[in-house]
Parts: structure tokens; C-alpha cells; sequence
């Protein structure tokens, strides 16, 4: 394992360090969603591995500068079938590494690849990694394209619901602390926010705070940054304006996102 990953490198160190972030986002998702500390660890190696059938790939179409051709991309796929077999050899690995190793480019309507798999055969591991390698992939500088901001690749991700689970990709929003920008979400506090844009890449998303649930009022817009901390407020749930009998949601919502809050109110 340590020698492929040390070949993985060598050939590609942007592959490399993807799949650091990508076992790193596999671990934060993980730990959200609860799971014991076996299984958190069994996803950080999976994350790790999920692209290891690229260290035998030939460097040129690893690292082409420009986007790749019909031939190049059938080849480029066949890294997760030499993930699978390189994986398989190994001993003592659990079979969910080799699940996200084979299944981590399939999607929910059996549009990925190498099987076309469906929902009902994708597993919650293969399901979290195709979040985690699509948002790393997004936000990641390549030869051929710039980073998008995590706003931008969250919404992408959100805008497809029949590829992308949508409840575990809430989950991953929580764990990251990034939502679709107008989003409308209830915190722990007992209120209703708006998710705002966030004009830079390493810039904290805020949240606007609108509404007391307690008193069914619209009160003074404030912002906060959602922490995960036990003493400060977080995102519980994504609410659907309706349900709260938002009538007139854009109204209410260009309202509210044109108010001026004079800066940030520490979660409390």
C-alpha cells in the first residue's frame, strides 16, 4: 500500500493530494453522521485509496494540461478498475475500500462509471465519496481549470439530486459549514437564517438571521458564523419556505439579504 501510494506521488502529486483531502473530507463526513471510530477510520483509508489505481496510469494523461480527448478519458476511467484489482491483493482491508475504490465515480441514476450502478446498489461509502471527491475536485486548482468557490460547488452538487444523495450531501454541508447561497435553514438557537454568498474561497460562509421561530416573528436581520462547538449556534435542518408560510419568499428574501448587519454577531 505505502509503496502505491509513494508511486501515486511521484506520478501525479495533485492525485496525491486530492486524495489526502479526499480521506480528510471522508473522515469530517464521517464523524457528522455519527459513525463509531471503526468505521471513521475505515473511511479515511478509503478516501485515501480511492484513486490509487492512477499510480499505474501513464503520467502524460495525468498530468495533460488541457482537457482530455475521447481515447485519454476511456483510459483515465480504468483507474478505478486497477484501483479495485491493486486493492483486492492487499490483505486485511476492508471490503467498503474497495466499494469507494470501485463505485466512487457511479452515480445515484446510473449515469458514472465502470457499471452504470443504480441507487438501490450504491452503498452510503461510495455514496459519501462521490461528495467528497466531486467538492475536492471542484475547489481544486488544475492544469486546465481554476477553483470554484465551495458555495459554487456545493450548489452545483445540490442541483443534482438524482446523481448526488441529497441528504448525505447535507450532511457534508454541515460537516464543512457550507450551503447553497440563499438557502434557507433553522438553527439550534430556534431561528431561521439565510445562507449568504461568500465572495472568497477561504472566507467563512455567514448566515443571516431572520426569524424567531418561538415568537413566529420576523426580527432584526443579524449574521453569524454557524460554528460546531457545543456553546455556539449551527445549522440543524434545510427548511422549505412554504412550511413556514413564506408566501412571498423572494420578496422576504431580497429583503433580508440587502439589510445592512454592520458586520458579525458571535454565535452565542
Amino acid at each position: 500500500m505505502i509503496i502505491d501510494l509513494t508511486r501515486l506521488r511521484e506520478n501525479d502529486k495533485g492525485t496525491y493530494v486530492h486524495s489526502v483531502a479526499v480521506s480528510a473530507l471522508m473522515v469530517n463526513l464521517a464523524l457528522e453522521l455519527e459513525m463509531d471510530d471503526e468505521d471513521v477510520s475505515v473511511m479515511g483509508v478509503a478516501g485515501m485509496l480511492h484513486d490509487i489505481g492512477k499510480s499505474i496510469l501513464d503520467p502524460d494523461i495525468l498530468n495533460k494540461p488541457t482537457m482530455l480527448d475521447e481515447s485519454e478519458t476511456v483510459e483515465m476511467r480504468l483507474h478505478v478498475q486497477n484501483g479495485y484489482e491493486m486493492i483486492l491483493g492487499m490483505t486485511n482491508v476492508d471490503h467498503r475500500v474497495l466499494d469507494v475504490c470501485l463505485n466512487h465515480h457511479e452515480r445515484l441514476d446510473g449515469s458514472g462509471y465502470p457499471n452504470g450502478r443504480l441507487a438501490m446498489d450504491l452503498s452510503i461509502a461510495s455514496r459519501m465519496a462521490a461528495i467528497c471527491d466531486v467538492y475536492d475536485a471542484l475547489t481544486s486548482t488544475r492544469p486546465y481549470k481554476k477553483p470554484w468557490l465551495p458555495v459554487a460547488a456545493i450548489t452545483h452538487m445540490a442541483d443534482q439530486p438524482d446523481q448526488i444523495d441529497p441528504r448525505l450531501l447535507f450532511s457534508f454541508m454541515r460537516s464543512i459549514g457550507v450551503f447553497p447561497a440563499g438557502t434557507l435553514v433553522r438553527l439550534r438557537s430556534n431561528q431561521l437564517g439565510i445562507a449568504l454568498k461568500s465572495s472568497k474561497p477561504k472566507t467563512p460562509q455567514r448566515v443571516r438571521v431572520f426569524w424567531s421561530i418561538s415568537e413566529n416573528a420576523l426580527i432584526t436581520p443579524y449574521d453569524i458564523l454557524p460554528t460546531k462547538g457545543a456553546d455556539g449556534d449551527q445549522v440543524v435542518s434545510r427548511e422549505m419556505p412554504a412550511k413556514w408560510g413564506f408566501k412571498s419568499w423572494d420578496k422576504l428574501h431580497d429583503y433580508v439579504v440587502k439589510q445592512n448587519t454592520f458586520g458579525i454577531r458571535r454565535a452565542a
